[in-house]
């Protein structure tokens, strides 16, 4: 059986290298948000941040019972 440690450092070299070559090429140059604060850095935690952010993007009615539920598992924090 193959050493799960060493299949990691492979993964982790192949990884590297094609992460270096991508950015030789400048595929990540230009990207949207470079430079830019990433939103919501400085609020604490939420797991269900991007459920939230789901809902808003496709603008999902919700009954004020489903908010409800979303909104207590939010303070749970998981």
């Amino acid at each position: 059986m193959p050493n799960p440690d060493k299949l990691m450092d492979g993964a982790q070299r192949v990884a590297d290298q094609m992460i270096g070559d991508a950015m030789r090429r400048g595929e990540f140059d230009n990207l949207e948000g470079a430079g830019k604060p990433i939103e919501g850095i400085d609020q604490p935690y939420d797991p269900w941040w991007w459920v939230k952010k789901k809902i808003i993007a496709e603008q999902i009615r919700m009954s004020p019972q489903q908010a409800q539920v979303l909104r207590e598992l939010s303070d749970k924090r998981l």
